[in-house]
Formats: structure tokens, sequence, C-alpha cells
């Protein structure tokens, strides 16, 4: 058995994360001078991610469709010519010898957003790790019916380092309005292993992938919670969702919803995830089956 799954019980899921949306809140100077990670006990900054060869399955398409930003995380203002700042372009006369000492996270996440966590990571198989932020928005909106609504959706957005202006910027980011509740925050790693969770191979496909929890409050007509967890496969310099067979059998955007909770786990040991959907009184278990996830019988 493998001991890097979430601890689960495949009869029935019980949540190892909790619903309760994160905080945080830094307060931070002029400069940063390294990342804090929020959840990454066990990954030491700056590290690559150690290479796993695919082992079977297809990689996920990447002609499929990106969904398109909508809530952009903000880029950072650019400074007054000549100065420079956490974020700047370097002048002829200085030199960054660490990209992490001239990124200010905060920069980066929206005036009406609240950060979740941050995680470093290797998407882009370079010398560079990048950064993937988790935030939630809370934007007022106006119904069909006139009233006005202030939800709160969840975003990921990955950073990169553009080493020839000396600057990070907004490689990739979800769009927002399609993720409804607040994200939650997921660990880096598998508890009590050194392989990957957020951004793992973790359909062995040569893929990271990339994870987004969020949990909806109850609304009328729907009496109780709905827990949807999200994933996209990076194809090298953005990501595509990961797909899923619907009812009808025909593949779309994975979206897994249930009641009570979501989560990962590597039920048939063999470093390929399942998605144990538990809707309290019944438990829907999802495999990947080539390109797509399908109910497992």
């Amino acid at each position: 058995m493998l001991e890097e799954k979430l601890p689960v019980r495949k009869s029935l899921v019980k949540s190892s994360l909790g619903p309760a949306v994160v905080a945080i809140v830094l307060l931070l100077g002029t400069g940063l001078g390294a990342l804090v990670l929020a959840g990454g006990a066990g990954a030491p900054p700056r590290a690559g991610l150690a290479a796993q060869p695919p082992a079977g399955p297809a990689r996920v398409a990447e002609t499929a469709t990106a969904v398109a930003p909508n809530i952009p995380f903000a880029p950072p203002v650019a400074p007054p010519a000549g100065s420079v700042t956490a974020t700047a372009t370097v002048t002829a006369t200085t030199v960054a010898t660490d990209p992490f000492a001239l990124l200010n996270i905060f920069d980066f996440v929206p005036e009406d957003g609240a950060l979740v966590s941050e995680s470093i990571l290797n998407v882009g198989g370079d010398a560079t790790n990048e950064v993937l932020l988790t935030a939630n928005v809370t934007r007022p909106q106006t119904t069909t019916l006139g009233t006005t609504i202030t939800p709160t959706v969840g975003a990921l957005a990955v950073l990169r380092y553009d080493a020839t202006n000396s600057r990070w910027h907004v490689q990739w980011e979800t769009g927002a309005a399609s993720v409804p509740g607040a994200a939650t925050e997921l660990p880096d790693t598998f508890p009590g292993s050194s392989r990957r969770y957020q951004a793992g191979d973790l359909l062995r496909t040569g893929q990271p992938i990339l994870l987004l929890r969020t949990v909806d409050p109850p609304a009328p007509p729907r009496l109780l919670p709905a827990v949807h967890l999200r994933l996209w496969a990076w194809t090298g310099d953005a990501a595509v969702p990961v797909q899923m067979a619907g009812p009808d059998g025909n593949p779309g955007p994975a979206d897994f919803v249930g009641s009570s909770d979501v989560q990962l786990a590597d039920l048939d040991d063999d470093g390929v995830m399942e998605v144990i959907v538990d809707s309290g009184a019944h438990t829907t278990v999802y495999r990947w089956d080539k390109d797509r996830f399908v109910v497992r019988p």
C-alpha cells in the first residue's frame, strides 16, 4: 500500500482538510527577502520537483479549451523611471542574484481579494521555480432580479519570473467566475510523504495537476453546502481543464461536487489518483480512464 495517499476510509470518506476558509494577512515591508510557504512542510524552497516518468496514461490534451480569465490577478504597478523596488525592473547597476528577493506576492492579489495560500513549485522545468497563488475574491454582482449580491469565488494563478526584464508576471490564471465558493488551503505534499499533492503528477501522465477546492455555502433551494474540486493539467506555459465523463457520457471540464467532501486517494495502489465524492449517504468514486475521469463501477 502506498503511504502517500490521504487518509481515507474506502467505505466512507471523511474530510481531512475541513471547509473552513483560511485567511492569511501579512504585513510586508518595502522589500520581500523570501517567500514563506503556507503549507509546504517537507518541500524546501527553490527545490525543483523530482522527475516522475509517465506510467501509461496519455497526457491531457493540450488543445483543450482553457478557462478565460475574467477576474485577473493584479499585475505589479510600474515603478518610476530609474527606481528599483521589490517588483521593479533591475537597473544595469543592480544584480538580482535571487528572483524571490524581487517578489512581493501581494502585488498580484486583487484589491477585493484575500490570499489563501502560496506554494513554490517547478512546472517550467528550468532553474527558477514558479509560485502558485490561491485567493478568494468577493465582488458585488447584480442579479437578473436587480438585487445585489457579493459572492466569494476561488481562483488560482501561476507566477513566473522573467529573467530578461527581471520581473515576475502572471503566467496563467483561472476564470474565477466559474469557480463558485471560497477556496480552501490544500497541502503541498501528501501527509507523511514527499510526493507532491498540489501540482503533483497525480495521474502519471507526466504533467503537474493543479487543484482548486472550494466550498459554496447553502443557498435556497439548495439546503446543503456544495464542495467543489477542480483539476487543471499543466501543458508547459498554461493549464487546461482535466476532463470527466458527464451523465450523458460526453466529456467536459472536471467539476466534482459533494455535499460533505471531495478528495483524492490512490485506492488501487497504482500511483494514479481516484476522486472520492462524499455526499453523506452516497459516495461516488471516479477513476482516470486514459483521457478522462469516469465513474468506477
